[in-house]
């Protein structure tokens, strides 16, 4: 069997719509940095920075997180199960689901956001900065953060691992084979079922605004802080 996503391909220095096969439409300019008056004190000084991120960053993007108000899981409970190793590895009709699923995902069109590429340019400045994801649309790297700098705890969307071989290929190759009629594509060595790879989990901080509003101003506060 194969499950989507695992660890490891993007495409950095981007900020644009992205197909199966990893392309990066045009980007667009940073936001301007804040006045030297509204950096707070906290700011000041920052070294090295780490920031977890989940669903909630890349709904701006237009892509639905699960138990928000309008949640993938909150509108459809019985939907989480296309979520869950166990429950995709022994039913074959969830597999059927999440490869239609896969098919019309929104993160194939979505683009990164204010809050991606505040992060973005936090990565490219002299503050040591790790972005630690839940998330599986590498938006991270196509908004311009390097693809060392953020770890994937739930893989990527762009590809697929046989659970039995290990085997890698991307996601478009199996995409294109259900699109040509099979509807839950095993690996093509092992015949197993091809399923997701998580890479090692980290922690970081929380901010309690709005993610859209706080991650581009805590950014901005601090590349003001720490000019250079």
């Amino acid at each position: 069997m194969i499950w989507p996503p695992f660890a490891g391909r993007a495409a950095p220095g981007e900020d644009g719509a992205v197909t199966e096969n990893g392309a990066v439409t045009a980007g667009r300019p940073a936001a301007a940095a804040p006045a030297s008056g509204q950096v707070p004190a906290w700011a000041r000084g920052v070294a090295a920075v780490a920031v977890l991120t989940g669903a909630g960053i890349s709904t701006d993007s237009g892509i639905p997180d699960f138990r928000g108000p309008q949640g993938l899981w909150t509108k459809n409970p019985a939907a989480e199960k296309l979520s869950t190793y166990q429950v995709y590895m022994t039913d074959p009709e969830v597999r059927r689901r999440s490869w239609r699923a896969r098919l019309e995902h929104p993160a194939w069109a979505a683009q990164p956001n204010p809050a991606h590429r505040a992060l973005a340019r936090l990565a490219a400045s002299a503050i040591d900065t790790q972005v630690i994801t839940q998330n599986i649309d590498e938006l991270h790297q196509r908004a311009g953060t390097p693809p060392e700098r953020v770890i994937e705890l739930h893989g990527t969307m762009f590809g697929v691992v046989c659970t039995g071989c290990g085997d890698r290929t991307a996601m478009a190759d199996a995409l294109a084979r259900v699109r040509a009629g099979e509807d839950d594509p095993p690996c093509a060595g092992s015949r197993l079922t091809m399923t997701r790879l998580a890479p090692a989990p980290a922690a970081t901080a929380v901010v309690r605004d709005p993610i859209g509003q706080a991650v581009p101003r805590i950014a901005d506060q601090v590349l003001a802080a720490n000019p250079g």
